[in-house]
């Protein structure tokens, strides 16, 4: 069964907002990521982004397992997660028809 992260409007905005927080809280060239799974529409989408950006995101010597996973919480309402090495990044989002916007800011813990 897909995420409910790999439909649209979720996906696209999940994707853009990923990548933003990445450029923020890792530097490109000299981060690389080890993704932990391939599975679904969302992550192969975070994977390109995150290369379109500069990011070496596959099997290196020396790289951080890199996850994201979409909890339903309620109706419309999602919790984003996004592991990355010992780092880990929440936030909530809510789709609203054809729109889906964060219900707040990236929580970050160790």
């Amino acid at each position: 069964m897909p995420s409910p992260g790999d439909v649209d409007p979720l996906r696209r905005v999940v994707v853009a907002d990923v990548t933003a927080l990445f450029d923020q809280a890792f530097d490109p060239s000299v981060t690389a990521f080890a993704p932990v799974a391939v599975t679904g529409a969302l992550t192969t989408a975070i994977y390109a982004s995150l290369r379109g950006h500069g990011f070496r995101v596959g099997t290196y010597p020396v790289a951080s397992l890199l996850n994201c996973e979409v909890t339903t919480l309620a109706d419309r309402q999602y919790l984003v997660t996004v592991t990355a090495g010992p780092v880990r990044y929440t936030r909530l989002w809510i789709v609203d028809g054809a729109t889906a916007y964060a219900g707040g800011p990236w929580t970050r813990s160790e």
